[in-house]
C-alpha cells in the first residue's frame, strides 16, 4: 500500500477532531457494526450527516484540495477503505470512551 498506516491515522485524528469542533457528539451516533467507509449512507459522514455529500459540504471541505481525503473520509486512487475502517473504530470507541 503506498499510504501509509501512520499517514492513514493522521488523515483519520484530523478528520475526527473537525467532527469534534463542528458537530460535537457525533461520535456515540455511529453504528459501528454498519460502518462502512466505502459507502455514502453508511461511512461516518453518511451516518452523521445522512448522507457523505452533504457532510462533506456541511464541514465547508474543499474537494479541489482533496480535504475529504486528507481527513480521512475518502480514499486516494489506492484502496484504503479497509485500513480506514479499524481507524475510525479507535477514534470513535475513544471518544466513547470504549476499550477495544
Amino acid at each position: 500500500m503506498a499510504t501509509t498506516d501512520r499517514v492513514l491515522k493522521a488523515r483519520v485524528e484530523r478528520g475526527a477532531a473537525l467532527l469534534d469542533a463542528k458537530q460535537p457528539g457525533w461520535a456515540p451516533r455511529i453504528d459501528l457494526p454498519t460502518l462502512d467507509m466505502g459507502d455514502c449512507d453508511h461511512c461516518v459522514l453518511g451516518q452523521v450527516y445522512r448522507y457523505y455529500w452533504i457532510g462533506v459540504e456541511k464541514l465547508g471541505l474543499n474537494l479541489g484540495l482533496h480535504e475529504e481525503i486528507s481527513h480521512g473520509f475518502a480514499q486516494s486512487q489506492e484502496n484504503v477503505y479497509p485500513h480506514l475502517l479499524p481507524l475510525w473504530h479507535e477514534a470513535i470507541e475513544a471518544r466513547c470512551g470504549r476499550e477495544r
